[in-house]
């Protein structure tokens, strides 16, 4: 009984677990293979193992069960994403790192195992909340949401020139590469010595993810990895709700209103929350902002309340992981903690507990410093790529210039003479104007007392001020993080908004039901009230959000079915090209072949709108921009259908050994009857014919 008893405990339950996973993925991989989603569960019950442990014997008396979850994930994707970079930067193979990982995981199991056998029993398992504070029902509601949001994720279709397939073609090429982060996935040639990819952990862990479970990158991360991150997006609202708040049902109905304004305001658009949420979440930029975010917060406000050294290591080390999935999400997470210090030692000025805390913080977020500076000091002086925000080989000056001449990319406003704000599309949304109207007061009321109410509204006041307020937008868009990042640091906005929204109606719901209760309504009716609101206004969302869906399944080609059907052409290069080749193709195809197969390069990617529109991008960048030569090549090559001798001597430059252009097209016609150039008949597409080049003249 006493071991029953210990195995019930949480170090018990994730060593049953991992003993699952192993059983799984070894003596009944035959099973895992036929249900590809349990290889997954198994995969990422491993993954997941350190950084739930971690949470259990650390955070035993901060965190629910639900609230493990979220956390557990988080600190599993910086213990692995750390141990990753000295292997991105020494290009070594991923067999490597997947043996530093087993080995890593091994020591948490044998410390776990200590722990379930040793003589004292183990201290009572993390609290459930009492009986009077369990969430209970109100839990089905977000549940609902949370898997209308997760079953968009799992239809959703990328179009052909997504961001996804940049990450997913490094998450291919970690996959089979012998050296990791050593060539370019699109071009082939040598990466810089150092840049972002050399500290993109968590690219290397989606790799190592497939890589242990079997499946296909694309599969995993469309079909499986996507719905289980939204799921745990919403648990980590919920676990910074409860944590602020100090209530599980508030937790729970925060969480409910942040997925509710998600499902309500999902719409093809590119302001848009919800899409970024229910299919863009395991993109590295998203994965910092939906997942860590919040657990960074978290444990901010935890080291403020209790003043505990192990709450502060935690929130550097979310820093830490936050640089290493996508550094870009350390400016609004500066922000943020830069308004809730001036709040917090604004209400206390004369306290030094105060000033400390804010203080400790401080050097806990700059210590993600101390990586390039330990790379200056050991010699290196290429660093200031490790947190560039880009890895798509773009030109500065067209980073700059697009976003104010690309209509479908508007996320700045311009107001004449130079000055610019980020588009006022978020601040104008409704749910969050309200929030930001009714909210402020209400925590004004609060600010006193309330380290939440202090954490809240600093962040929203501040954020709010740099990127809407003319002479500091501008300013920050210009100096600090470019115009178009200027729309990146409001992403907190939403996340505070919300917890605002929740916090009110949580309160509204206790002052009514206090109400109630003294006019004679029984308990039960009143500890019904969060649900009976949080069920209303689901249904109400729900006709809405329905119509909303459809039409984001036209704009962005969602599939119908649970599978995802591909260009035939993409699996095609996959399963028959075994060496390394160049295809050349339009810009149209060329963002996603590499995310099929590791063995085909192209000669340019995303070009087309940058040579189209350079003229105006110069005009804004204010200089010539230097566009690389093989994208006006690749350009110069499709813009017409004579094949002279200059389009030869591209082809010859770059080694092209195959020819994608659309099927009918002039150029076509004039391959078709055109020496050195053969149609690879068995090769299908849908809309592209696919040629051989063998040079013969």
């Amino acid at each position: 009984m006493c071991l029953i008893r210990r195995l019930k405990s949480p170090d018990g339950v994730v060593l049953l677990s991992c003993a699952a996973a192993v059983a799984v993925l070894w003596p009944l991989r035959s099973v895992a293979d036929v249900l590809p989603v349990i290889s997954f569960a198994a995969v990422m019950a491993l993954f997941m193992a350190p950084g739930v442990l971690l949470s259990c014997w650390w955070l035993r008396e901060d965190l629910s069960p639900a609230a493990v979850l979220p956390v557990g994930f988080v600190l599993s994707t910086g213990v692995f994403g750390l141990l990753g970079v000295p292997f991105l930067i020494l290009h070594s193979g991923i067999e490597r790192y997947l043996l530093a990982s087993g080995v890593v995981l091994a020591a948490f199991v044998a410390v776990a195992i200590w722990r379930v056998f040793r003589a004292q029993p183990s201290r009572p398992d993390i609290p459930d909340g009492s009986p009077a504070e369990s969430a209970g029902l109100l839990w089905a509601p977000l549940a609902l949401l949370a898997g209308a949001l997760s079953f968009i994720a799992t239809r959703r279709v990328p179009n052909d020139n997504d961001d996804i397939w940049v990450y997913l073609a490094w998450v291919r090429d970690f996959v089979g590469a012998e050296r990791l982060a050593f060539y370019n996935p699109y071009f082939g040639g040598r990466t810089e010595d150092l840049s972002r990819i050399h500290v993109s952990g968590w690219l290397l862990e989606q790799a190592a993810l497939s890589k242990v479970s079997g499946l296909d990158p694309i599969e995993l991360i469309l079909r499986y990895l996507t719905p289980a991150l939204v799921v745990v997006a919403l648990l980590a609202v919920y676990a910074l709700a409860r944590g602020l708040f100090a209530s599980e049902r508030a937790g729970v109905l925060c969480a409910s209103v942040y997925a509710l304004f998600h499902v309500v305001f999902i719409e093809p658009s590119v302001h848009n929350i919800g899409v970024e949420l229910a299919v863009r979440v395991a993109e590295d930029k998203h994965a910092a902002r939906f997942l860590v975010l919040p657990v960074a917060l978290l444990f901010a406000h935890l080291f403020v309340q209790r003043q505990r050294w192990r709450h502060l290591f935690l929130f550097a080390f979310c820093c830490w992981t936050v640089a290493l999935v996508h550094p870009v999400v350390l400016a609004p997470l500066g922000l943020c903690m830069l308004g809730f210090g001036l709040l917090h030692v604004a209400a206390r000025p004369r306290s030094r507990r105060a000033w400390t805390a804010m203080a400790a913080l401080a050097l806990a977020l700059w210590s993600v410093a101390l990586g390039p500076v330990a790379l200056m000091v050991a010699g290196e002086s290429s660093v200031g790529g490790l947190y560039s925000a880009d890895i798509n080989d773009t030109p500065p000056g067209v980073l700059y210039a697009t976003v104010f001449i690309a209509e479908h990319w508007r996320h700045i406003y311009e107001l004449g003479g130079g000055s610019y704000i980020m588009h006022p599309w978020l601040i104008l949304n409704p749910a969050i104007l309200g929030s930001y109207l009714l909210g402020v007061p209400f925590l004004l009321w609060r600010i006193k007392e309330s380290a939440a109410a202090r954490l809240l509204l600093g962040g929203m006041l501040l954020t709010a001020a740099v990127v809407y307020l003319p002479p500091v937008a501008t300013f920050a868009g210009e100096s600090l993080v470019g115009p178009n990042l200027l729309w990146r640091l409001a992403w907190p906005i939403p996340l505070l908004a919300l917890l605002v929204a929740g916090w009110m109606l949580w309160d509204g719901l206790g002052y009514a039901g206090r109400r109630l209760s003294e006019a004679g309504l029984g308990p039960r009716a009143v500890r019904a009230l969060p649900l009976a609101l949080a069920a209303g206004l689901t249904l109400a969302a729900a006709p809405p959000s329905a119509m909303e869906a459809v039409d984001l399944y036209r704009k962005f080609e969602a599939a119908r079915t649970s599978n995802y059907n591909p260009d035939p052409i993409y699996p095609w290069l996959r399963e028959n090209i075994r060496e390394p080749v160049v295809v050349l193709a339009p810009d149209a195809k060329s963002t996603a072949i590499p995310a099929y197969s590791e063995k085909v390069d192209v000669v340019s990617y995303r070009s087309a709108a940058m040579i189209e529109n350079r003229e105006e991008l110069e005009r804004y960048a204010g200089h010539e921009i230097d566009l690389p030569q093989r994208y006006l090549d690749s350009y110069e090559f499709f813009s017409d259908a004579d094949l002279d001798e200059e389009d030869y001597r591209i082809l010859r430059r770059y080694g092209v050994d195959y020819l994608m252009v659309r099927d009918g097209a002039p150029l076509d016609e004039r391959l078709r009857n055109t020496l050195g150039f053969s149609v690879v008949e068995e090769a299908p597409s849908e809309e592209y014919v696919l040629y051989t080049f063998e040079d013969e003249r």
